[in-house]
């Protein structure tokens, strides 16, 4: 994992770091794919708002952003497998499919605001922004149930309550 840590404080860097490596490897577990690399951007809400901006085209920060790595090659050389080899081969580099970035003061109100931990809240959004780099989205219903459904089973996996119950699927939609 590669990580800029911009305006984090340290100990929930360290918190993210660990956190965030062992939620990668239950999520490659679960999703049936080989160890990853994946860039993490933990920024502030003004990063995040112009990376939001640029991005999405909404002035506002937001929790978390994908970025897939697009380039990424497809061909089977040991040092780019395709993602649904079942490991990566001995002395490979695990592929790299993309970056996060992730805003501490969104992820610090939202979870005092929904009375969760900041440590659960932001795995769970990790959880959630590597979901994205599989390939699921929240554009409609179905997808949004089907994603939800996912990251619901893999917090379990790591201990994490439910972070949608109480929440209805429709106003997750497109966010």
């Amino acid at each position: 994992m590669m990580i800029d840590t911009g305006s984090w404080p340290d100990a929930a860097v360290a918190q993210a770091q660990a956190r965030f490596c062992v939620a990668t490897d239950v999520v490659c577990a679960a999703f049936g794919k080989p160890s990853i690399q994946v860039g993490a951007l933990l920024c502030d809400n003004a990063r995040m708002r112009d990376l939001n901006l640029q991005f999405r085209g909404k002035d506002s920060p937001t929790n978390v952003l994908s970025f897939p790595d697009d380039s990424a090659p497809d061909d089977s050389t040991p040092d780019n497998a395709p993602l649904d080899d079942s490991a990566v081969p001995a002395g490979a580099s695990p592929r790299a499919v993309g970056e996060l970035a992730l805003a501490y003061g969104q992820l610090a109100a939202e979870a005092n605001e929904e009375d969760k931990s900041l440590a659960d809240h932001m795995t769970h959004l990790w959880v959630h922004g590597l979901a994205h780099l599989f390939g699921l989205d929240h554009e409609t219903v179905g997808d949004a149930e089907e994603m939800e459904a996912a990251e619901t089973a893999i917090l379990a996996r790591l201990g994490i309550a439910d972070p949608y119950a109480g929440f209805h699927v429709e106003d997750k939609v497109k966010t």
